[in-house]
């Protein structure tokens, strides 16, 4: 209850996300285009964007609340011995334990170093060190902490049906979040690492191609008809193709398809349509 009721809190709050300009492209038989934009909006009921302080410390909360529901045996212990019992076996668990990490300095920041934590603008600076000597530091930009924000939102809500559209999404957030973070020192030794998994899926603009043509070949590849590459005028804008399989909707973004527009049949069970309203 608490996770669903902090995630709904959030996603009803004015803080800033970076999720997608999802363009449903839509073409008729003369090849003539349509395009219909979603955007992601609400009426901000919950204004929290400003008190900064509330807003890390609600983010950790929730990622703290996962923890509890998916490892109860580390309840009530410490953050430093959550951090080191989480699984890190997967590239999704991985950059949950990195953001914990990142959110676990944060949240110490504030409560007990708030002399030495800067938030503006230009983003957060922290740096102060604990009773053993250890240095404890973070510069990033507030660009970091907008991603930070998105990669814990799509996290969550994908945590029930974790698919490679998700996912993509979380690793190239999660890969950008690196190069906004220009330091970052903790008690652990080992530095933050980018997900070589990812496919660099484009987060800015979707282009998504509604009912794309294709036929399934002898060889048991999927073959795209017509491929709408990104204009050389939008090179932050990438295409992917909704395509509909025994009433099963597939999203097949361009990154993975080649020249030919092809991509194997037994790939395409990975790339089933999120249900998440986030990618409508």
């Amino acid at each position: 209850m608490f996770i669903e009721k902090t995630l709904q809190f959030l996603e009803e709050s004015d803080l800033e996300f970076a999720w997608p300009d999802i363009r449903h492209v839509h073409v008729d038989s003369d090849g003539r285009k349509s395009i219909n934009h979603s955007f992601h909006c609400n009426l901000s009921s919950n204004r929290i964007n400003n008190n900064r302080f509330l807003s890390q410390i609600t983010i950790f909360s929730l990622c703290d609340a996962l923890i509890d529901v998916a490892q109860p045996e580390l309840e009530g212990q410490s953050f430093k011995r959550r951090y080191e019992e989480l699984p890190a076996s997967t590239s999704r668990e991985c950059i949950f334990k990195d953001i914990y990490r990142v959110l676990k300095l944060i949240r110490n920041a504030i409560i007990h170093n708030r002399s030495a934590l800067h938030v503006g603008q230009n983003g957060v600076n922290l740096s102060f060190t604990n009773r053993k000597g250890t240095l404890f530091s973070l510069r990033c930009s507030s660009r970091a902490i907008v991603l930070i924000n998105t990669i814990v939102i799509l996290y969550v809500k994908s945590r029930h049906q974790s698919c490679e559209y998700s996912n993509q999404f979380i690793y190239a957030y999660f890969n950008q979040l690196l190069s906004e973070i220009s330091e970052f020192k903790d008690e652990f030794t080992q530095s933050l690492q980018p997900i070589t998994c990812s496919i660099g899926i484009n987060t800015s603009v979707r282009n998504r191609i509604m009912d794309a043509k294709f036929s399934v070949n002898d060889d048991e590849k999927i073959y795209v008809f017509d491929l709408h590459r990104p204009h050389s005028q939008e090179p932050w804008a990438g295409e992917e193709y909704l395509i509909n399989i025994d009433g099963i909707d597939y999203i097949i973004p361009g990154e993975i398809m080649g020249d030919d527009g092809k991509v194997h049949k037994e790939a395409l069970i990975k790339w089933q349509k999120p249900r998440d309203s986030l990618f409508a």
